[in-house]
C-alpha cells in the first residue's frame, strides 16, 4: 500500500488518468489525496470533476480536498440557482472559468446540484501519517479545522467556517513561511506541509525551506502556447513512502 499526492488537475482529465496508470494506482489498495483545483483552464473540467465525484464514492481510500478554482466555481454554481444571477467575470474571464460554467449548465438540473453539494462536502485540510510522520495536506495554505462553536449563532460558525477555507485554498504560504510551519510544529508534530495552488518556477515538485513541499507544476498552462514556459509544464504526483516524483504532460 502506497500513498500518493496529485494536486490541480485543471480540467486534464486524460492526463490525470494517465497519472494514475503511470503510478500503477491500486483503488483497491493505494491511498490518493487530491488537493484541489480540478476545474478550469483544461478541456475537461466538469467531465474531472465527475470522474472525481466517482471514484470518492467507490473508493474509501481516495480523499479529496477543495482548491481555489473549485470554491470559485461552487460560489458561481450556487448563485446560478438564485434570483437574480450574478456572474463572477473574474472567476469567468480572468480564471478561465466560462468553459467550466458552460459545461456546468449542459448537465441536467439533479446532476448541478449533486454538483454543488458535493463541493459544499469537501474539507479544506487533511492530517495523515506515513512512515510513522505527520503530514498537513491542504491546496495552499495549513488553517486550523473548523470546529462549531455552540456559544456562537449559526452565521457566526458559518462566517468562521467560511473564512478558514476561504483561507487553505488562497492564502500562499510562501508568505507565510516559517512562521506557519512554526506554529504548526511548535511540537515537531508535523514532517512536512504538502500543497499545490502556486506553481514552481522549475515546473518540478518542490521541498522549500525545509518546511513544505510545492506539487503544482503548472499543469493549468498545458496546452495554452502564450505561456513561455508551457512546455515545462506537468501534471505531478508525489508518493509520500519514498518521496518518488511522477510527471505527465
Amino acid at each position: 500500500m502506497s500513498t500518493y499526492i496529485i494536486s490541480d488537475i485543471h480540467g486534464h482529465l486524460d492526463l490525470f488518468k494517465n497519472l494514475l496508470g503511470k503510478i500503477k494506482f491500486d483503488f483497491d489498495k493505494d491511498n490518493l489525496y487530491l488537493l484541489g483545483d480540478y476545474v478550469d483552464w483544461g478541456p475537461k473540467s466538469i467531465d474531472t470533476l465527475l470522474y472525481i465525484m466517482d471514484i470518492d464514492e467507490k473508493y474509501k481510500n481516495v480523499h479529496v480536498l477543495i482548491g481555489n478554482h473549485d470554491l470559485m466555481f461552487l460560489n458561481q454554481a450556487s448563485n446560478y440557482f438564485n434570483t437574480p444571477f450574478y456572474e463572477d467575470d473574474n472567476w469567468m474571464w480572468n480564471n478561465n472559468g466560462a468553459t467550466t460554467f458552460k459545461q456546468f449548465l449542459e448537465q441536467s438540473e439533479d446532476m448541478q446540484h449533486k454538483i454543488v453539494n458535493y463541493l459544499n462536502s469537501l474539507p479544506y485540510r487533511e492530517d495523515i501519517i506515513v512512515n510513522g510522520k505527520k503530514y498537513i495536506l491542504a491546496h495552499s495554505c495549513p488553517v486550523d479545522f473548523f470546529i462549531y462553536n455552540e456559544k456562537l449563532s449559526e452565521e457566526d460558525n458559518n462566517s468562521i467556517f467560511n473564512n478558514n477555507r476561504y483561507e487553505a485554498v488562497w492564502e500562499r504560504i510562501l508568505r507565510k513561511v516559517p512562521s506557519v510551519i512554526r506554529w504548526y510544529d511548535k511540537n515537531n508534530e508535523y514532517e512536512n506541509f504538502v500543497c499545490g495552488h502556486t506553481i514552481n518556477s522549475n515546473y518540478k515538485i518542490t521541498k522549500i525551506k525545509d518546511s513544505y513541499i510545492d506539487i503544482d507544476c503548472g499543469a493549468k498552462i498545458i496546452g495554452y502556447q502564450n505561456f513561455e514556459h508551457e512546455n515545462l509544464a506537468h501534471l505531478a504526483c508525489l508518493r509520500l513512502d519514498d518521496m518518488k516524483e511522477y510527471y505527465v504532460r
